[in-house]
């Protein structure tokens, strides 16, 4: 080469190379976003323990079980009980002898990491009922963290609860027959099929 003259590049050659870095760019952005845990389907878990008959009275009939998420679950986003069934109501009698009609809830509670609970709680039930129920905090606010629940087998416990607060005489106390109940979680899943090795595949 004469001194002065300069060196120019294939225009060919450099816009094959330019070609080859759009396409690694958009390869490397298509493995990020893949690896993201995708939203799943909502799972669905039965809980047919606590299928039955439940009466008000403190104790009398509060049921538990235990549930497993799936394995391939990464992450919560939030938890809820589905229940069917029917609630029976139970009655009072006032200071005047009159009978008063009596109404009970329905209480889902799991354990929460810090040793108390959280729970699901019904409007006070009458009659046919098909509900979804979300799990919450004791003080009514969204549970932050779910993460606890991947951990292993979940105790879930259920009791039909009734307001105690005046000095009327029970004649009945309320009922429910729970005919099905089933955890409902909002998860994603681990999109296991991407990974920077997918990468190192492509470019070997």
């Amino acid at each position: 080469m004469e001194t002065g003259q300069v060196r120019r590049s294939c225009p060919l050659a450099v816009a094959n190379r330019e070609t080859d870095m759009t396409t690694l760019r958009l390869l490397l952005l298509f493995c990020l976003i893949a690896a993201v845990p995708a939203l799943a389907d909502p799972l669905v878990i039965p809980l047919t323990d606590l299928d039955g008959q439940y009466v008000a009275r403190f104790g009398e009939s509060a049921r538990t079980t235990t549930f497993t998420l799936a394995p391939d679950v990464a992450s919560i986003d939030d938890l809820s009980i589905h229940w069917t069934g029917e609630a029976i109501n139970g009655q009072r009698r006032d200071g005047d002898g009159v009978l008063v009609d009596w109404v009970a809830d329905l209480v889902a509670f799991v354990p929460d990491p810090q040793g108390g609970f959280l729970w699901a709680v019904t409007m006070p039930l009458t009659g046919a009922f098909d509900l979804s129920t979300p799990f919450l905090t004791v003080g009514g606010t969204a549970v932050a963290n779910w993460a606890f629940l991947l951990d292993g087998p979940v105790q879930v416990g259920l009791a039909l609860v009734a307001s105690q607060d005046d000095d009327m005489e029970i004649v009945a106390w309320p009922e429910a027959r729970l005919d099905a109940a089933a955890i409902e979680a909002a998860t994603y899943v681990g999109n296991e099929d991407a990974a920077w090795g997918d990468v190192k595949v492509l470019y070997r």
